[in-house]
């Protein structure tokens, strides 16, 4: 895993050096990027709250006009923040699979986890969330992952950062939260100039 990482990271450093794309997935320049009719754009965050002890990790599905189509939060366990992240990927996968989307992009900040799951370092994985989400990718659908930037996904943050409940208890919103409307409009007032942030993904 340390070798992996170490690749990935070097791999991850000379690309933005050379602004290149890497091979093993696209490169988001953090603006929104329309997606083709039938695709679900998936943005997720797992962030580890030092200051309350606990880690929590979350998720937004929009549609390929930028519409809300799902979202869902969930307190988690995690020995770090690795860990975690990868966690939010996979609980993402897993509702996507269920709900039927048989096409879906992967937004993450994390450009190591993302290569590193691309690379298929997560098949030989000791950490258990990187070998589900590399089972699951490997299902018939199509998945692709992108690095973005974290600027543009303050939504997501504050879903995760809000959640509640018992701990692997997901919940799922199938309408933007009160709490982060306004983080979901400046979101999207930057990456689709002033594109109506709660728009649903039907219209």
């Amino acid at each position: 895993d340390l070798i992996g990482l170490v690749v990935a990271w070097a791999r991850s450093f000379l690309s933005a050096k050379l602004k290149i794309n890497l091979e093993s997935f696209k490169v988001n320049r953090g603006f929104w990027e329309s997606l083709t009719e039938g695709w679900i754009k998936l943005n997720t965050d797992g962030p580890f709250l030092n200051h309350l002890s606990r880690a929590t990790v979350g998720g937004v599905f929009r549609g390929s006009n930028g519409g809300w189509v799902s979202g869902f939060s969930m307190k988690v366990g995690g020995s770090d923040i690795f860990q975690v992240e990868a966690r939010a990927i996979y609980e993402g996968h897993k509702l996507a699979w269920s709900r039927g989307f048989s096409r879906i992009e992967v937004d993450y900040d994390n450009a190591i986890l993302i290569e590193f799951i691309c690379k298929g370092f997560a098949a030989e994985s000791r950490v258990p969330e990187l070998r589900l989400i590399h089972s699951l990718c490997r299902r018939n659908w199509r998945v692709v992952f992108k690095h973005s930037s974290s600027e543009y996904n303050r939504g997501v943050d504050g879903l995760a950062k809000a959640a509640k409940g018992d701990y692997n208890q997901l919940q799922i919103f199938e309408f933007p939260p009160y709490y982060i409307r306004r983080f979901l409009e400046k979101d999207n007032q930057v990456m689709l100039g002033n594109f109506p942030a709660l728009q649903s993904a039907a219209n």
